[in-house]
Order: structure tokens, then C-alpha cells, then sequence
């Protein structure tokens, strides 16, 4: 699942997509990874609960949200390390 939000005025961090998911009830046996990224988040969900996902997550924090589905192999995350 993908949203894409505007980072202009608000800021979304992990914790707030964690916290977002669990207010909806949803077990953590039922979702992977969350990647928030500059101005996308990404959330790896069971095909059987991606339709509640993109009709009930509309809010992280501050900040609106649409989730919509995408394809696995149309996901682009590059990863980022940093030194140390």
C-alpha cells in the first residue's frame, strides 16, 4: 500500500504510521514493514485486510492520508546508509 502526503508543513515518521495502525485494531501478525519515505509511505499488508487499510487509514498525526494498492514490483525504495 502506498500514500503520498505533503511534507511542506507536517512531518510523518514511522511512529506515527505504527500508532495510526494499531488505533484501527489491526494485529501486528497482519502487517510488514513501514517505510516512510520524503513525501511517501509505504506499508506492506495481508491482501486480506488492504481494502479496510485504504478505507480506513485516512490520518497519521496531523497529517491526510489515501492509501491505494500497488504492485510489489512497482515499489521503488532506494535504501539510505549513513556513516558513522
Amino acid at each position: 500500500m502506498k500514500a503520498k502526503y505533503n511534507n511542506k508543513f507536517n512531518k510523518i515518521e514511522h511512529r506515527n504510521i505504527l500508532g495510526a495502525i494499531h488505533n484501527l485494531g489491526i494485529n501486528i501478525n497482519r502487517f510488514g514493514d513501514i517505510v516512510v519515505l520524503e513525501n511517501e509511505v509505504y506499508i506492506f499488508v495481508d491482501e486480506e485486510i488492504a481494502d479496510y487499510i485504504a478505507m480506513e487509514f485516512t490520518k497519521a498525526g496531523r497529517v491526510n492520508l489515501t492509501f491505494e494498492r500497488v504492485e510489489l514490483a512497482d515499489v521503488a525504495i532506494e535504501k539510505k546508509y549513513e556513516d558513522f
